[in-house]
């Protein structure tokens, strides 16, 4: 998608007006913030479109090791002639994958389906378009909302209530947009969308050269100018800039560990992180562990084994069994199975202790939310099946037996992505059931106020916080 960047931004500053938070500019919505690259967009034709769309299905077909166990058939054969029946000549990508993308949740996997179309919008960040510059959530409502930490240069407040963008309803945009998404339920679905909301909002809005938000705080609606973010916009895959962890210590003898995610890049960053708190936690005497991991998203188990390492003495495994589809790339596991046949193999590497120090012996809890997903799925069961800790929180929206080692194929005549998992990963205590993993102490989250499970689970520990604690 070359196109010279020559775009026209129509931008409407309202003068005479106190800016609603300080660094932002007011701005008119019905102005007109799109970004007009030189030369059309690429099209295709309606045979292409309809290989790329087989082609889709049959890489998930030979890639995906449980169709059957996962995936409503019914629904996926019925949208697909549904997709195939309007796919026309004259589509560009963004429409191609909109359309396309109606299969994705009825593989009832996040880890399952097509992917937003990176390489286009790559391209138009590359030509001049910016990204959505808000880290976002999407609330319990349905509601679009600023995240704690929206974004360096925002200036908004946490969990500003967003309705609008650059003159198009958010209800709206969410409507179009959630029923292309990925995941196993609805909850899943709308972090797969906040987690990369930037180049969604991309295949709806096409570039943009900058962002009118509308902002309803207080019974008022404020309409916002940001610039937006060259390149990778917030909650992008390659992970937030900052290392996502913290520390505290919320009461007497219990310190709190924030682990807001397990991404590979994170690793080296993580170790450091677990060295000075568990020095801190030796130093202070802490006797209960508390692991918050309500918005983990997930990432590689090498990165979360190194908090499992400083809580173990001994070998612990991490899953009972992988159901494995196998290729040329992962035969090492069963070396008499044929390519593409499905095995059920015994899960090779338990987690090992750390080679010096002593482990940590107190109680540990784990913090769970219907936003915890999967490789932070599959370190909380890891725990809670080796007896090292209990889960307080709320049932998980993704499955408790993950799927694992994600395998991207791009699609021969779009360079649409379509993805897909290779292992399910069975949890230690072999429970095969596909629902999400369930607390032993069942404690609501509120995402808008994530400080009160902490302090009720406190109180039922019987632990008084610290003055001016969570």
């Amino acid at each position: 998608m070359r196109r010279t960047g020559l775009g026209l931004l129509l931008c409407l500053v309202i003068g005479g007006q106190v800016p609603a938070y300080a660094g932002a500019q007011a701005c008119d919505p019905q102005a007109g913030y799109g970004l007009a690259l030189e030369g059309a967009e690429p099209a295709y034709e309606v045979a292409a479109l309809r290989a790329d769309l087989a082609e889709f299905r049959a890489v998930v077909a030979r890639t995906h090791p449980a169709p059957g166990l996962l995936f409503d058939q019914p629904a996926l054969q019925r949208v697909a002639a549904d997709i195939e029946a309007e796919l026309h000549d004259g589509m560009t990508l963004r429409q191609a994958w909109l359309a396309m993308a109606r299969l994705n949740p009825h593989f009832r996997d996040a880890h399952t389906g097509l992917r937003h179309p990176v390489a286009g919008y790559e391209a138009d960040l590359a030509e001049g378009a910016t990204g959505f510059p808000v880290e976002v959530f999407i609330d319990r409502a349905g509601g679009l909302r600023a995240s704690a930490t929206p974004g360096p240069g925002t200036a908004l407040p946490p969990y500003a209530r967003i309705v609008s963008i650059n003159g198009h309803d958010v209800p709206t945009l969410l409507a179009t947009l959630m029923p292309r998404m990925r995941g196993e339920t609805v909850s899943v679905q709308r972090l797969v969308l906040a987690f990369n909301f930037p180049g969604y909002l991309w295949t709806v809005l096409g570039p943009q050269r900058a962002y009118c938000v509308g902002i309803e705080h207080e019974g008022r609606t404020r309409h916002l100018l940001f610039a937006g973010a060259a390149g990778e916009g917030p909650g992008s895959e390659a992970g937030r800039d900052a290392p996502p962890f913290g520390f505290s210590m919320p009461a007497e003898g219990v310190a709190l560990l924030r682990v807001g995610s397990f991404h590979p890049g994170l690793k080296e960053a993580f170790a450091t992180f677990l060295a000075e708190s568990f020095a801190a936690i030796e130093a202070n005497g802490a006797a209960t562990l508390l692991l918050d991991i309500r918005d983990n998203p997930g990432g590689a188990h090498d990165t979360s084994d190194q908090l499992v390492a400083y809580l173990v003495d001994k070998p612990v495994p991490s899953a009972s069994a992988l159901l494995a589809r196998i290729t040329s790339g992962n035969r090492e596991i069963a070396p008499q199975a044929e390519t593409g046949s499905i095995v059920r193999v015994p899960f090779p590497e338990p987690i090992a202790p750390r080679p010096a120090g002593a482990a940590f012996k107190g109680e540990v809890y784990v913090l769970l939310s219907q936003d915890t997903y999967s490789q932070a799925i599959v370190f909380a069961a890891t725990l809670r099946d080796a007896g090292i800790a209990r889960l307080a929180g709320e049932t998980t929206g993704g499955n408790a037996n993950q799927t694992g080692q994600i395998t991207l194929v791009p699609l021969p005549r779009t360079g649409l992505q379509a993805l897909a998992p290779l292992y399910v990963i069975y949890r230690p205590n072999g429970d095969a059931t596909m629902a999400g993993l369930r607390p032993d102490i069942a404690i609501p989250h509120d995402p808008l106020a994530p400080d009160r499970m902490v302090a009720s689970l406190l109180e039922l520990l019987g632990k008084r916080p610290n003055k001016g604690a969570e």
